[in-house]
């Protein structure tokens, strides 16, 4: 009966201590995820949300600013938090996949992610991070780097609402059951020994005939037991001096878990004192123990060996009279690791303290709210007592806000408890001091089974950043007027990783003749600009080329002319300025299109002044030469006349004479039109209408120009008198007619126009010898042959004549010419070839 009963009882203590051990465990990993959770919301709330925004998950983010920035901040991370093997970020790609941002491991590590890095082993929990945005610890989770326990949270961005990343920390599968097993098998190891001494005090109190065989049996198992222990166990005798004092202990026996915890063996410390074997023993261990020895009160304490250099937590009871037996488990990791989550923990309020981020956390099911110092400080409060009203704390928070961002913040805080919908929002917020700020507040839910348990959230003290950054946007708003409001054109396009436009003001589409919104990226700019294939792409060659080169001199381009079809060309000219360190480019434009039509007409009236001088010149010549053979042909005519008067007829000499005076007469003629065109010979000057000229010689103008050409008179009705010599004006139109007849040899339309004009200062400019004023307008147009650009020049000269020798003097134009001058008027020619002429 008494074996019955006592194995009964050995098996409910074993039950027992089997389920408590496995609730420990259980237990103990709960409270693990809970504060491996709470370190990565910590740790996500310090990344600099914006950093991560300009990440693109390319390998050219390796080069980015912000990359170099998370890097660090991921390696001070990890750095700072022991047990944690991995810190990284994680977004979705356009694909869906699950890619890396940036890790805390170096690039020559075989352990480094590149931006972009495609993580194929993510389990289901692991992706609804990313779609759900709620905070996990997973695992442990397999994948090609090995087991891991992961901390999960999303970092939402504030402007767009939307999970810009996912921060994670991961710790190794087998370091996290480590630390779960060294929790629980202290608890486990005093089960065990109670478990003997139960075992053995029923056998001592079995009464039977195999006593000893029975004791024989406990001792075989408690020998069992003392050896298999996990945890150290050491039986001592206390050593007390003359006044009863405890001044030292003997070791008489301890197990192999002892000589494993502490490095000292059985062999060479059984039978010594405590101080010969740790001469440094701290005098706390001697009165501990000696306390137990004396009054039989047992005592568990942790406390660090000098000598040992180790942290051990100890169960000590007495056994025996002036003995004692000790349980103990080496507890120095799990003190590390206090140690580095202590000084994870600091790091992480003066990472607070410095970035101005506190941490908060609502506990939904026992309704308690934690802050962190931080959050404190930005509330203006010193502390808070423990077991204070969470609600109390909540209300005066929201007390901060004014009406309209606290009904904000609560509406949102309450959505997060609720649906678990993460916030973000940045509103004024005055402390209870009275510090007037901004801060920046959000929230995010954890869940278990669907429910929430829990919102933890940062707080962020905003006023600086806010300061600096409408400083930042006031500046760019004035930069950004004053450039929308030069009267050039300014466009900035980066030029890497990719050519695309930054910045265009309203004139530089304006100076291009295009819509700003046409110009959605550079290859739009050439396509939409300039509308003629060849030409687009010369240009287009022409400025790559001279940007690709680097030279500045080479970076300005002068009158580019800008064509629409059934529209007038404008000319713009351009600049481009580079911007190496920022791989961006500054095109400059201005329109330039008046400034070309001064030069054109300067160019223009210089050319006319230069044409009028030289035509002065010669004519002062011709009339020169024209005057004194006029005066000789006048002798040789008068003595070839007095010739023929004299000779008989018949008389060979006379028809000699003859020919003298018809060449004399001819020669005449010719010296009548160089006086023309020289304006030197006299003229009978008549108030005439040039309508009646036209109309008094149309007969003979239809007999001179044939039959094959047609003659059309558009004579103005209403028109006015002009100043002239009516037989010179006669053969200006005849000497015109005869031109036209000469360039349509093959037929066309002759077209004699006159009409009221008045000649105004835009004319003025183009023909600098015209006078401003009321003029009578007589045209000659023919179509037929037109006149050579090159020819213009040399029309009105004296003896130039394009037809076929022997078939013009050059006379006649140089006589209109001279005819219209010495009239007072002015003459131009209008042609191009193949298009006919107008005079």
């Amino acid at each position: 009966m008494t074996r019955t009963r006592a194995a009964v009882l050995i098996l409910i203590v074993l039950a027992t201590a089997i389920a408590l051990g496995f609730l420990g465990v259980r237990k103990a990993d709960k409270r693990h995820r809970e504060t491996l959770l709470v370190q990565t919301r910590l740790a996500a709330g310090a990344v600099d949300i914006e950093a991560v925004a300009g990440l693109n998950g390319t390998a050219a983010d390796v080069e980015s600013p912000d990359y170099a920035r998370l890097k660090e901040q991921m390696k001070s991370i990890r750095t700072a938090t022991l047990r944690c093997r991995f810190v990284y970020l994680m977004r979705l790609n356009e694909a869906g996949e699950i890619m890396f941002l940036v890790d805390s491991e170096p690039a020559d590590s075989p352990d480094y992610s590149p931006p972009g890095q495609i993580y194929t082993e993510a389990s289901v929990g692991f992706l609804g991070v990313f779609k759900d945005g709620v905070p996990v610890v997973e695992g442990p989770v397999k994948d090609r780097w090995g087991a891991w326990i992961s901390g999960l949270v999303p970092l939402v961005d504030p402007e767009s609402g939307k999970i810009a990343a996912v921060f994670g920390m991961d710790v190794e599968a087998l370091e996290w059951k480590r630390e779960l097993a060294e929790e629980s098998s202290f608890f486990t190891a005093v089960c065990l020994v109670a478990l003997a001494f139960v075992a053995a005090m029923s056998i001592l109190q079995a009464q039977s005939n195999r006593a000893s065989q029975r004791i024989a049996e406990s001792k075989k198992k408690y020998e069992t037991l003392f050896a298999e222990m996990l945890d150290g166990l050491a039986v001592h005798e206390i050593i007390l001096n003359d006044a009863r004092e405890p001044i030292d202990y003997a070791f008489l026996a301890v197990n192999p878990a002892f000589e494993r915890q502490t490095g000292l063996k059985g062999t060479d410390i059984i039978g010594k004192t405590a101080l010969e074997v740790l001469p440094g023993l701290e005098p706390m261990w001697i009165q501990a123990y000696g306390r137990v020895a004396m009054t039989g009160e047992p005592t568990h304490f942790a406390h660090f060996s000098g000598d040992l250099g180790r942290h051990y937590e100890v169960t000590a009871f007495r056994n025996a009279p002036g003995q004692f037996t000790t349980i103990f488990k080496d507890i120095t990791e799990s003190k590390l690791a206090e140690k580095a989550l202590r000084e994870s923990e600091e790091l992480l309020n003066a990472t607070q303290r410095i970035s101005k981020v506190g941490g908060w956390e609502w506990d939904v099911r026992a309704q308690n709210m934690s802050w962190t110092e931080e959050t404190l400080r930005i509330h203006g409060i010193d502390s808070v007592a423990p077991g204070s009203d969470s609600s109390e704390l909540i209300k005066n928070s929201l007390k901060c806000y004014p009406s309209d961002a606290s009904k904000a913040v609560e509406a949102a805080f309450k959505a997060c408890v609720e649906r678990g919908e993460p916030y973000d929002l940045e509103v004024p917020f005055t402390n209870e001091k009275g510090r007037a700020m901004w801060v920046r507040t959000s929230g995010n839910a954890v869940l278990e089974n669907g429910e929430v348990v829990k919102v933890v959230g940062n707080i962020m003290d905003v006023t600086e950043l806010k300061a600096a950054r409408d400083s930042l946007q006031e500046r760019e708003n004035f930069i950004r007027t004053v450039l929308d409001n030069l009267p050039i054109g300014i466009a900035v396009n980066s030029v890497f990783p990719e050519v695309r436009f930054e910045y265009i003001n309203d004139h530089f589409a304006k100076h291009y003749r295009i819509k700003k919104e046409d110009l959605t990226s550079p290859d739009a700019f050439w396509e939409t600009v300039y509308r003629d294939d060849a030409f687009r792409e010369e240009i287009k060659k022409r400025v790559i080329e001279d940007c690709l080169s680097g030279d500045p001199s080479r970076m300005v381009w002068e009158t580019i002319p800008i064509k629409r079809e059934g529209e007038e060309t404008t000319y713009i000219s351009a600049r481009n300025v580079q911007i190496p360190e920022r791989n961006m480019m500054i095109s400059m434009v201005w329109d330039v299109t008046e400034r070309k039509k001064s030069e054109d007409a300067l160019r223009h009236a210089e050319e006319q002044l230069k044409q009028s001088q030289k035509m002065e010149a010669i004519g002062r010549l011709a009339g020169g030469i024209a005057h004194d053979f006029n005066n000789m042909l006048t002798v040789i005519n008068n003595y070839a006349e007095m010739m023929i008067e004299e000779l008989p007829d018949g008389s060979p000499l006379k028809d000699s004479a003859w020919q003298i005076l018809s060449a004399g007469t001819r020669s005449a003629e010719l010296t009548r039109q160089l006086l023309a065109f020289s304006r030197k010979q006299p003229l009978e000057m008549e108030n005439l209408n040039l309508n009646g000229i036209v109309a008094g010689i149309e007969p003979m103008l239809r007999r001179i120009i044939g039959e094959d050409i047609k003659l059309q008179t558009c004579l103005s009705n209403g028109l006015g008198n002009a100043m002239a010599d009516p037989r010179q004006m006669e053969q200006a139109i005849l000497n015109l007619a005869v031109n036209a007849r000469d360039a349509m040899p093959g037929g066309g339309c002759l077209t004699i126009e006159t009409a009221n004009v008045e000649l105004d200062d835009n004319y003025a400019e183009l023909h600098p010898e015209v006078e401003t004023g009321p003029y009578i307008m007589l045209s000659v147009s023919d179509t037929g042959s037109g006149i050579a650009e090159a020819d213009k020049e040399r029309l009105f000269e004296p003896f130039f004549t394009t037809k076929e020798k022997g078939k013009g003097t050059g006379l006649g134009l140089a006589t209109v010419y001279g005819i219209v001058k010495q009239s007072g008027g002015h003459i131009f020619v209008y042609s191009e070839p193949g298009q006919g002429a107008t005079f």
